[in-house]
């Protein structure tokens, strides 16, 4: 649903994107806001919404994280869900280091 609110709300995106980037990377959701809005862009296809995340993107990155971790936070996987996570994480969720149970 969010990237449905992105991609409908891009002329506003386009204005306030610097301050929520700044906004994420603060509250340490950078990674989660890179994901969504490069999930966005991946099925909007459309390259006005790809021009509009430009740099946004590649400032969302932190560079120090470098192990995957759950896009659940609060979910203590067994070690089944684990091997399904590992399994099912779709290529875009872990370009930014998140595991899911969701191809």
């Amino acid at each position: 649903m969010l990237s449905v609110v992105f991609y409908k709300n891009k002329s506003r995106l386009s204005q306030i994107l610097p301050e929520l980037v700044h906004r994420a990377k603060q509250s340490e959701s950078n990674h989660t806001l890179g994901f969504f809005l490069e999930l966005t862009d991946k099925l909007a296809q459309d390259r006005e919404f790809s021009l509009l995340l430009g740099k946004h993107l590649a400032k969302l990155r932190d560079k120090r994280r470098s192990r995957s971790e759950a896009f659940f936070v609060h979910m203590k996987p067994s070690k089944y869900e684990k091997k399904l996570m590992q399994r099912n994480t779709s290529d875009l969720a872990r370009k930014w280091l998140f595991e899911m149970n969701m191809p």
